[in-house]
């Protein structure tokens, strides 16, 4: 998420970080170490309020337990074709609120939890209407 833009996240494949300095020895460090996402913590992105999109990268194969509950304005996810994501955890997603929650780009996920849209203690959610699955799930 761009400082100017507090409404969408574009969760990037690659991360990278520059290690600069010196090795016990004295001797010079100057590296780049790059890692691929492959997952979304638990509660990675909870708590924010004004997020309305999120973009996650084929290379995610899980997303965590409340990776996103309590993002109150999240209406929009979008999965990028070729998807390897796997599993979801309880409560992921428990402040969806558009009527439509599309995992058709998710293919290689077999199962939901029962709690994906629920935030503790409810026994619904009132915006979701329609579940787009994935043929990977039967």
């Amino acid at each position: 998420m761009n400082a100017d833009d507090k409404t969408s996240l574009v969760i990037p494949e690659k991360v990278s970080f520059a290690v600069v300095g010196n090795d016990d020895d004295d001797v010079a460090i100057n590296q780049t170490i790059e890692f691929t996402v492959v997952k979304i913590a638990n509660s990675g992105f909870a708590n924010l309020s004004d997020l309305e999109s999120v973009t996650i990268p084929a290379s995610v194969e899980e997303i965590g337990t409340n990776a996103f509950s309590d993002d109150y304005s999240l209406s929009t996810l979008l999965i990028a074709t070729g998807s390897k994501l796997k599993t979801i955890g309880n409560y992921a997603f428990s402040a969806w609120i558009s009527e439509t929650f599309d995992l058709s780009s998710a293919t290689s996920l077999t199962t939901l939890p029962v709690q994906l849209f629920l935030a503790d203690g409810a026994s619904q959610n009132p915006y979701v209407k329609n579940v787009v699955l994935p043929t990977s799930i039967s």
